[in-house]
């Protein structure tokens, strides 16, 4: 007996699904992936940590070269024209506290001390206003990461 290819494609033994089990099998999958998307959308959430500092820069002339600097880490905000305000999101790599630097009018390079406390795993903000190199407001809401936002 010869092999038929004709015979053998519809000879078969897999049974054909039908459309309500392909649909009930497609419904399945998207239900996985909409529910995996939203595991690492929650565990973003919930695990991300870092503190976002706010720079506001109220004073009259443009702060120059701005960095903010935490344990272990530096962020360079560059320039911040009066009535502007930058931002970045700390993460420091031990105790840590927040120190401003940038270029004074004279040229020189002033560092002031904006306090606080955090180290890895906190998270929370800090807004800074800033006016003619003096801080002018400090307000802080630091907490250390818990699975309440």
């Amino acid at each position: 007996m010869v092999n038929d290819p004709v015979n053998e494609a519809t000879s078969s033994t897999e049974p054909i699904p039908s459309p309500g089990q392909r649909r009930h099998w497609w419904l399945i999958g998207v239900t996985i992936c909409l529910l995996l998307v939203v595991a690492v959308v929650l565990v973003w959430f919930l695990f991300r940590s870092g503190i976002q500092v706010t720079l506001q820069n109220t004073g009259s002339h443009s702060l120059r070269s701005v960095v903010i600097h935490v344990t272990g880490a530096s962020y360079s905000l560059g320039d911040i024209p009066p009535g502007s305000t930058a931002q970045a999101i700390v993460h420091p790599t031990g105790e840590s506290h927040l120190e401003i630097e940038f270029t004074n009018l004279d040229g020189q390079i002033q560092r002031l001390d904006a306090g606080g406390y955090f180290e890895p795993g906190y998270r929370g903000t800090i807004d800074i206003s800033i006016k003619d190199g003096v801080i002018e407001k400090n307000e802080q809401q630091i907490r250390l990461r818990s699975w309440l936002p």
